[in-house]
Formats: structure tokens, sequence, C-alpha cells
């Protein structure tokens, strides 16, 4: 199962991407003088529709055999077994699930509602004690 991002992120991320390329090819094709800094505002473009098309298809995490999986396009994956967690704090909106030897953050104003849902669902039958546990069992 996928924890999907929010349909907002997505068109901020095409637009941005279409916005740069656009910007950066228009100066370069007009046959102006050719700068570096056009290259870098093409990159900038380029970067933000892999972005887009990174998380279009990956979206924010999977859940899959009992562990969670961030993906990322700019940072490694991180990855976490829900038998080793044994404390969840929710903080301003974010998730910190605790283990031994990591803490897991989850930014649940990334997540589709829908998929929040499913999130709630997942960490209330992790079966907790009350007190390491915003979910009450």
């Amino acid at each position: 199962m996928k924890l999907k991002f929010k349909k907002k992120r997505f068109i901020y991320n095409l637009l941005l991407g279409l916005f740069w390329t656009g910007i950066a090819l228009d100066s370069i094709l007009a046959l102006e003088k050719i700068r570096w800094t056009k290259y870098i505002v093409l990159g900038l473009g380029i970067s933000y529709l892999a972005k887009f098309l990174y998380e279009m298809k990956y979206q924010y995490i999977i859940i899959k055999d009992g562990t969670l999986q961030r993906s990322g396009l700019f940072h490694f994956h991180r990855k976490i077994n829900l038998k080793e967690v044994y404390a969840i704090k929710e903080i301003q909106g974010t998730y910190y699930l605790k283990t031994d030897k990591t803490v897991f953050k989850i930014d649940t104003d990334l997540i589709d509602t829908s998929s929040l849902l499913h999130l709630h669902s997942l960490l209330k039958e992790l079966d907790l004690p009350a007190d390491k546990t915003p979910f009450y069992n």
C-alpha cells in the first residue's frame, strides 16, 4: 500500500518545473548571450520536473511486509520495521515513530486525506501502551 501525497504538491512541482524550464529555454533559444546562469535555471526546472515524475510514481510512503519506507529523489530512502516501534509521538501534525536505532518522521501535512486514514488505522494496530501513542486503543 502507498501513502499518497496531496495533489496540491504535484501541481506545484509541475508548474514550477514548467515555469523555470520555459524561462531557461526561452532565453537560450532567443540567441542571446549565453550565460551560465541560464543553465542553472534550466537545471532547476528539470529538477522540479524530475521530482514531480518521481513522486507521482513512488508517492510518500510505501507500506510493505510490516515495514514503512519513505521514498525521496534527493535523499536516501528511510526504512523502519513496524515491529520495532516502541513509541509514537505527535508534534504539530508530525508523527515520530521511535525504535531503538532510529526515529522515523512522518509529516501528515503532506499526506492525502484517504491515505491518512489508512495510516491512522495502521498505527492504531501496533498495540502500544496508551502513554506511548497518541492513539488510545
